[in-house]
This record gives structure tokens, C-alpha cells and sequence, in this order.
């Protein structure tokens, strides 16, 4: 960690019986003196060698109150920079080099938690080999250097473009880093703005499974020769397709919301939305045996939904476990080398294609960020709520839950119980949107409530009310207030149904509308 010291050497006196106070920089273990211009005599030093003379004493303390507001900027304790650099970015003399590798690993290693950061420790690797060194300056870094990368590169169609997509990045984290603030005097005078990676087109691999299979990996029995990694997998595979394709990443960090939905910000694109990809999905009642069976035990006041991340030390590990186990359980229903990103295909496919879902809601169900519209007409909750829906009606379609007995339902599945084993943890829930329809007269806003049971809904008006102010542009509610009236009002909707068997097999979405008017 970096520090500057005030010093006023006892032998550096000149002839005029005064000498120069300094700035002293200690970094790594290293130490520099930084001349200030400002000289004091004997008699203005104290006994112990202080100043004693408080104008100069202002003076000096003024220059290093500036010297450590810039080097906080610098934020060393994350992006390293040798001394020297270090002291001419204080000073402002000089030009200032930043070094894209170096950088670049203080940067990897921020971003270590995340998908994203594998990807660009191979890109740095590859650059690494280009340049023939480990240290390779921003301000060397031009349009033509980036071509000659690219051509470095060869034919690798992949590498070309996305390895200088990421180096890219990289530069201009670090140029955002450094330049903040500096107009006048950049530490990153280059630029890569006018430079475009190439763009290839690859072709994907389909991946989308027919209903069939879906029902056959679901309705595997145990594996005989005690292969857990295969009973893993499947129902790992199973909880994917139920969660709307949830990726194993971000089933690692799925969360009880305290309202029996289970969400989780979605890690490939929550640092690039303005609502960190959050969803909420309500369980289908199939799927609660397996929630049931690896509900996490561990640090129960975190609310994580499975015990996966208490089980696995990273996401990669997770995910090639679970490919492991799938190869195995894709030759027993005829699919070789099955992998677990089909379970989001199919998904998405057998949504759109078989179960009458339109297009942009399968969109929504994927967690894709739709530019369709810039506004919509309703709170967020609403949207979760149609994607829910949505989810129910795919899931009752795979697996012909409307036409199953509870007898059909035992007999299958594995002897820890199948995740189609009948279950009667019904559950009613509540969700509150702005409706900007429903303005009044006084120009506030009216809240509805859009109730759920056992896959279908019903939206309530409420006499809850927003102001313009207490609501953003897509009419989301930011007012703590109205927040809180409209939990406080969930609360009263619970309370009346304490004492309500919601477990009972004629009870109807149409019988708790009734008990909540």
C-alpha cells in the first residue's frame, strides 16, 4: 500500500542555511522523494526536526492533501503501477505508462467470481504470446497493433473475434480508470473508439430436446451400478428445465424472496442491465420434491434454495460434474453426449413451438433483455407473474401433470422419491404492480394486486395509491411507503387465509378471491 510522509532532511542544508521540504513515497517496499519548492531554516524547525513556521507548515500539508487525494484515484490496492509511474501521475510531469497486462490480471482477479473472467485470462494469455512480453504499455496500443493481432491469430475463427473483443475491454477499463478526472493531462492518451473487432458468425449447434426425452431423463430411475454423479445430474437437469433454463451458475446462488419464489440475478449479463437480470419464479408443485431434497441445511438465514454451492467449490466444477453425469444418463434415453445447456433449449423450443407461448414471453422466460418496449405498463412483479404463468402451462404440458394419478405419480421415479411424486404444498401468492390506467382525478396512480394458486391468477384493484414521483419510468414503485403499505396489505391477504386448508383438492383460484373480499 502506497503513503506519503513529510521530510526535512537535517543534511541536505544549502548555503543559505535552509533546505527543501520533501514528500517522501514508500510503494512496494521502494521509496522515492518528491521536491516540493518550499524551504524552511533551523529556526523554523522545532527540536525534533517539525516544522514550527505555520505558514509553511499549511503549505506543505496543502501539497499533500493533494498528493493523497490523487493517489487514492489511483486505487493501488486493486491496480498496481511501479513507483516511478506512481510519482509522476501525483506530480503531473511527465508522461504516465500503464501496463494492459498487468492491469489486465489485477483486473481478472477482481473479477474472479465470474463466468466472464476465464474467458479473458485466455485472451490475456494469447496477447501475452503476441507481444513476446509480459509488460506491454496502453499507449502503445493502436487500431493497426489490434489488426496485426488479429491477423496473429490466424484463422481460428472464434479466437479473432473474441480474444481482441476482450483485450478491447480491458483497455478501456483502464483508460476509464485513469483518465477519470484528467481532461487536461490523460494518463491513457490512446484510443481504440474507431476500432471494431471482427464479427464471425458461428453457427450453434441445436440443441433442443423433443418432449419425449424431457419426460424420459425426468422419469429415470436411479442408476444400478450406484453412479450418484448420473442421479445428480439428472435432476439437476430436471431443476433446469422447471427454472426456466436456469444455468448452473445461477442455481449455485438461487435465493428464497421470502414469499415462497425463488430468485437469483443472473451472472452473465446482472453487471450489464440496469436491473442485474433479477427474476422470480414460482415453483411448480412438481418440482418441490426435488427443492425438498436438496434444500440447503447450511446458513439458513441466506436463503439459498439449493445446497449446490456448499457442495461444489466453484461454478465450473458444478458445471463439469454435471456434464460428466450427463453423459452417462444421455445413453440410457439414446441422446450421446448430452450436455446440460439443452435443458435451456428445449426449453425455450418446446415453450414456443409446442406449448403456445409467444415469442416474447419465452424471451422474458429466458431472462433476455427485450427492446420491444422502452415502457411498459405495469410494475415488474407483473412480468414475473406472466412469465410464471407461462412456466406452469409448459411444465404441465411436458409432463401431462392434469392427466396423472397420484398411484402413476409414486411409481415413478428413483427410491429417494421422483420430483413427480404428488405433492400437496399448495401455496397463494401475492404480487403488487402500478397500474398507470388507473389514474385518478387527482392525478395519482392506482396499485393492483395480482393473486396466484396452483398456476392461475387473478389481478384485484386495491384503494392504494402513488404519486408520479413514487414511481419510475416503467412505472416500478420507489417509494419506500408505498412499499410498505403494500406488503402491510400482503400481510392482512395472509392473515385471512391462517386457517385455510389449501391443501384441498377442490380448492379453486375463484375460492380465495372469494375469501380475500
Amino acid at each position: 500500500m502506497a503513503s506519503l510522509k513529510i521530510e526535512v532532511s537535517k543534511t541536505a542544508v544549502n548555503r543559505k542555511g535552509t533546505c527543501e521540504v520533501g514528500i517522501r513515497l514508500y510503494h512496494h517496499h521502494e521509496k522515492r522523494l518528491i521536491e516540493t519548492g518550499i524551504y524552511v531554516s533551523k529556526t523554523e524547525m522545532t527540536k525534533k526536526w517539525t516544522i514550527r513556521n505555520e505558514l509553511v507548515k499549511r503549505k506543505v500539508k496543502a501539497l499533500l492533501k493533494d498528493y493523497n487525494a490523487k493517489l487514492k484515484q489511483l486505487e493501488l490496492d486493486q491496480y498496481d503501477m511501479n513507483i516511478d509511474a506512481v510519482v509522476n501521475y501525483i506530480v503531473g510531469v511527465g508522461e504516465v505508462s500503464v501496463d494492459i497486462i498487468q492491469y489486465g490480471r489485477e483486473w481478472i482477479k477482481e473479477h474472479e467470481d465470474q463466468k466472464c473472467s476465464r474467458n479473458h485470462l485466455v485472451a490475456l494469455n494469447a496477447f501475452i504470446k503476441f507481444v513476446g512480453r509480459d509488460s506491454y504499455m496502453c499507449n502503445d496500443i493502436t487500431k493497426v497493433f489490434m489488426k496485426s493481432f488479429e491477423k496473429w491469430l490466424g484463422d481460428k475463427k472464434t479466437a479473432r473475434s473474441v480474444y481482441p473483443q476482450l483485450i478491447k475491454r480491458i483497455f478501456n477499463s483502464a483508460k476509464q480508470r485513469y483518465n477519470e478526472g484528467r481532461e487536461d493531462n490523460k494518463v491513457i492518451k490512446r484510443t481504440l473508439e474507431f476500432y471494431r473487432p471482427p464479427h464471425v458468425e458461428v453457427q450453434t449447434e441445436k440443441r433442443a430436446l423433443p418432449v419425449d426425452i424431457i419426460r424420459a431423463i425426468a422419469n429415470l430411475p436411479d442408476d444400478p451400478e450406484g453412479r450418484t454423479i448420473a442421479d445428480l445430474a439428472r435432476d439437476v437437469f430436471t431443476i433446469s428445465f422447471m427454472l426456466m433454463g436456469t444455468n448452473t451458475i445461477d442455481l449455485l446462488e438461487c435465493k428464497w424472496d421470502g414469499r415462497g419464489n425463488i430468485t437469483y440475478d443472473r451472472a452473465k449479463t446482472k453487471d450489464r442491465r440496469p436491473d442485474h437480470a433479477r427474476i422470480v419464479i414460482s415453483p411448480h408443485p412438481l418440482l418441490l420434491p426435488l427443492i425438498k431434497k436438496y434444500r440447503c441445511t447450511r446458513h439458513k438465514k441466506k436463503n439459498y434454495v439449493f445446497c449446490f454451492n456448499y457442495m461444489y467449490k466453484d461454478p465450473t466444477t458444478f458445471n463439469q460434474t454435471i456434464n460428466r453425469g450427463l453423459k452417462i444418463v444421455g445413453e440410457k434415453v439414446g441422446v450421446p453426449l448430452l450436455q446440460f445447456y439443452a435443458a435451456r433449449h428445449s426449453m425455450a423450443t418446446i415453450a414456443y413451438n409446442e406449448a403456445g407461448i409467444d415469442k416474447f414471453t419465452v424471451h422474458e422466460m429466458l431472462n433476455h433483455k427485450v427492446q420491444v418496449f422502452t415502457v411498459t405498463n405495469m410494475y415488474i412483479r407483473q412480468d414475473f407473474s406472466r412469465i410464471n404463468d407461462a412456466n406452469f402451462r409448459l411444465i404441465n404440458y411436458v409432463f401431462e401433470y392434469h392427466l396423472m394419478s397420484n398411484s402413476r405419480l409414486k411409481e415413478l421415479g428413483g427410491k429417494e422419491g421422483d420430483f413427480l411424486t404428488s405433492v400437496h404444498e399448495d401455496m397463494v401468492t401475492f404480487r403488487y404492480y402500478v397500474d398507470p390506467l388507473l389514474k385518478h382525478e387527482d392525478g395519482q396512480l392506482g396499485i393492483c394486486f395480482n393473486v396466484a394458486f396452483r398456476g392461475q391468477s387473478r389481478d384485484i384493484a386495491t384503494p392504494l395509491t402513488v404519486t408520479s414521483k413514487e414511481v419510475n419510468s416503467r412505472y416500478q414503485i420507489v417509494s419506500k411507503r408505498a412499499v410498505d403499505e403494500c406488503e402491510a396489505l400482503i400481510d392482512r391477504c395472509n392473515s385471512r387465509l391462517k386457517h385455510t386448508d389449501l391443501s384441498a383438492t377442490n380448492l379453486t383460484i375463484l375460492d380465495i378471491m372469494r375469501l380475500l373480499a
